[in-house]
């Protein structure tokens, strides 16, 4: 295998002088050391429209992200592979629109300063230790959402993306000359990628150039081609990307991606466009790492354990645990209620789900929660509201209520994860303290998680 190995770096020497031009390597891995920094800027913008067939827009959703942070290299190996790193963001803003036809903008800023998160490699892949995050204060479920989507997102060290690391060329190239992934790195690439799994993506193929090199800074950009799942189709995607590598130390110092597509159905054509910018900066340590400022908050949380509740619904992100023998109710289709269940001994339950149009706190629904109750029961009284925080750090908060005609003790547990408002309620005899209590602890059993995309079978449309 070795004299095979040597006669297609040959090859690639050989294409590149008689492409006409000197033959750069672009795939330098960096050597990093504990204390050294990266110094970071990030823009993400994503907009989504819906436009009928008469050219009328119904729906938008402008979502912007700005981003500054600082990277700190906490342990290496003996090779100078990072083993964990530790990210300060310095500001997250992100500010959601979201508009439908008739109907006033809603606009929710979102903003985030001075948060400590440890990053450990495991599997070749980065992951936040949510244990380890430490802050100037609390924060509220939108910002809790916030911080989520950013460390879900955040996979590789700034100055050095792993993930796309595979996709360079292992010879020299010349400025001008192109080269294609095969087809075993691109499905690496798409097994590392977040965006493409949650898609139920496939990077199908990609071509990418040696645009230019200047002061050893070279510039390559690209397009890759992907088919995702989205709704109940299977669409096709060609994104736009590029970055400035640093040839002298293997860093990247920019990268950028654009895509466009539509999603084409008789009622609307939903429009996505999506433009990703980061730029960072690296600083040579001094082999010493920083220490924690004082006074910090630990607001860290544990990794949701294995969930043995007895009811799951993946397609609306919850589970609860019902009692053996438990009768389920019907349901209606595009209702907010998704489940009803009534205990052999007669506590009744209901699961609601409300899509959000931008993230929101748990204490924003109080007042309409309260007026839609005493609608339904005039007599319906709070007796006491809880703030809790249910598995893997999901905001929540528990309402204590007695209907006083119907004698009827119910416990409501409010849940916001993202842009999804989960509720349970569920109700016993008043004085009955075994089935109150029965009824307390079911509400209390909800676990809140990504809802699961049903993936399509291939080539079906």
């Amino acid at each position: 295998m070795k004299h095979v190995s040597i006669s297609l770096t040959a090859i690639l020497i050989l294409s590149a002088v008689a492409f006409g031009g000197k033959g750069y390597l672009l795939s330098k891995r960096p050597v990093f050391h504990a204390g050294d920094v990266a110094v970071v800027e990030s823009f993400d913008r994503s907009v989504m429209e819906g436009v009928t067939p008469d050219s009328k827009t119904v729906q938008s959703k402008t979502d912007v992200k700005k981003l500054r942070a600082v990277c700190e290299v906490l342990k290496t190996d003996a090779d100078g592979t990072i083993l964990e790193f530790r990210t300060k963001i310095t500001s997250l803003l992100r500010k959601i629109t979201a508009a439908s036809s008739g109907r006033k903008p809603i606009i929710r800023k979102m903003e985030l300063a001075d948060i400590y998160v440890t990053f450990r490699r495991k599997e070749g892949k980065y992951r936040a230790d949510t244990t380890s995050v430490r802050a100037a204060g609390g924060l509220t479920a939108s910002q809790v959402y916030t911080l989520k989507d950013f460390l879900d997102n955040y996979e590789s060290f700034p100055t050095y993306p792993e993930k796309d690391a595979p996709l360079l060329p292992t010879g020299p190239i010349a400025v001008g000359q192109t080269w294609k992934p095969t087809q075993a790195k691109m499905d690496a690439w798409g097994k590392l990628n977040p965006s493409v799994k949650e898609m139920n993506g496939q990077a199908a193929a990609a071509e990418f150039r040696l645009e230019s090199v200047e002061n050893d800074l070279a510039t390559i950009a690209g397009k890759l081609e992907l088919t995702a799942t989205l709704g109940d189709q299977n669409v096709k995607m060609t994104p736009d990307l590029s970055a400035k590598i640093d040839l002298g130390s293997g860093h990247w110092k920019r990268r950028a991606m654009k895509l466009r597509f539509s999603v084409k159905t008789p009622e609307i054509t939903m429009t996505f466009d999506f433009q990703k910018k980061l730029e960072a900066v690296f600083r040579k340590g001094k082999g010493k790492v920083s220490v924690l400022p004082e006074k910090l908050h630990d607001i860290g949380w544990k990794s949701p354990g294995e969930d043995r509740n007895s009811y799951k619904d993946p397609a609306n992100g919850f589970s609860l645990d019902i009692p053996k023998g438990s009768q389920a109710g019907p349901v209606q289709p595009n209702n907010p209620t998704v489940a009803k269940f009534r205990t052999p001994d007669g506590v009744s339950v209901a699961v609601t789900r409300v899509k959000l149009p931008v993230p929101m706190d748990v204490e924003d629904f109080i007042p309409s929660i309260l007026k839609g109750m005493k609608k339904n029961m005039p007599t319906y009284a709070l007796s006491k509201r809880t703030s809790l925080s249910l598995s893997g750090n999901v905001p929540a908060m528990l309402l204590d209520a007695l209907s006083k005609k119907a004698a009827v003790r119910m416990f409501t547990v409010l849940a916001v994860a993202g842009e999804n408002l989960l509720s349970v309620t569920s109700g016993s005899p008043a004085g009955n303290d075994k089935l109150v209590e029965q009824a307390r602890k079911i509400a209390l059993t909800l676990r809140v998680f990504k809802p699961v995309r049903k993936a399509l079978p291939a080539g079906e449309k």
